[in-house]
């Protein structure tokens, strides 16, 4: 089939079957709802995913940053079950693989070589910035290991042959996480004199076989096959931190508990890749903001199917401005 056809057979089927859906004044875009965020909850017909009209379907959320291209595993999210699509999409990877250009690389199997730190003058620096944060004494390895931190952050580069360009971030002074699914770094800047405080970095820009997530998750042990699994969800990486320090660590509730950070991507697409995961019945807490209207999360659970009926229990905090911080 040649590439004019599948694009046009892709095209049709996600006209078809995805309500609503439009195609974008250029006509090299299909725009949908996007499934893992909900898209706008005051408007129906709004849509903020886009599927990229050629081959490989790359797919980018302007709402929750959610991206990827499009395989089996995506078109179960978007509900669409049609075999002309899956041979379409199975011929497309192999045009765009033989004539794009492009490099391909997996991070699921690409392997992260070390997080582990050399002890110098910048992991110490990470190392007592996080301890006075928090008023901890933790050592290098439970940080490197429990958060997934990055203490010396250009050393932890190096070592993965990681692509990093700027000329207005320094990394010297800043400590560093691991995403969910190590796609990408969060840094944080120590010194409190650059004018950027965080600084995302995509490790692996030209993966495009699966969902990129810049969520954060606390390292931990859980039993699928208990009856129950707590979710625990902040907005952001010292908010998780300091929620599971200062509330949970080293008590019975930490336990087959998930502790994970949103980074900007929405909490429902947090819940949503862990109901992807498997974990179909979670008891989901959500530590807030006070500046979030209590109205955010009754429209939350109205988008989800999932989420109408399940308990969702919301602590705000109105005093500081992360959780837990001393």
């Amino acid at each position: 089939m040649e590439e004019n056809e599948i694009i046009e057979n892709v095209k049709g089927i996600i006209l078809k079957y995805k309500t609503p859906s439009y195609q974008t004044s250029n006509k090299r875009e299909v725009r949908i709802r996007c499934p893992y965020c909900g898209d706008s909850q005051k408007d129906s017909r709004a849509a903020h995913l886009y599927i990229e009209m050629k081959p490989p379907f790359k797919f980018y959320c302007q709402k929750c940053s959610t991206s990827g291209v499009l395989n089996q595993s995506v078109l179960k999210d978007l509900q669409i079950y049609d075999n002309t699509l899956n041979s379409s999409l199975a011929e497309g990877k192999i045009l765009s693989r033989k004539n794009s250009g492009i490099k391909k690389m997996n991070f699921l199997s690409k392997k992260i070589i070390s997080n582990v730190s050399t002890e110098n003058e910048v992991s110490l620096n990470s190392l007592n910035y996080f301890n006075k944060r928090f008023n901890t004494t933790f050592d290098s390895n439970f940080l490197e290991k429990k958060f997934k931190c990055i203490l010396s952050p250009m050393e932890f580069i190096e070592k993965n042959k990681i692509t990093f360009y700027s000329d207005t971030y320094n990394l010297n002074t800043a400590i560093g996480f691991l995403s969910y699914d190590n796609s990408h770094a969060v840094f944080r800047d120590t010194s409190n004199l650059q004018k950027k405080r965080y600084y995302n970095l995509n490790l692996f820009p030209y993966e495009e076989e699966s969902i990129k997530s810049k969520s954060y998750t606390l390292s931990s042990n859980i039993n699928i096959l208990s009856e129950k699994v707590n979710l625990v969800i902040t907005e952001g990486i010292f908010d998780i931190i300091g929620v599971y320090i200062h509330f949970f660590l080293g008590t019975e509730n930490e336990k087959n508990t998930i502790f994970s950070a949103a980074c900007g991507k929405g909490f429902l697409a947090v819940i949503n890749n862990f109901i992807r995961l498997g974990f179909l019945d979670l008891n989901i807490s959500i530590y807030s903001d006070s500046d979030v209207n209590i109205n955010f999360y009754k429209s939350l659970k109205k988008s989800s199917i999932y989420l109408k009926n399940s308990q969702l229990t919301i602590f705000y905090n109105d005093k500081e401005k992360d959780f837990g911080v001393s």
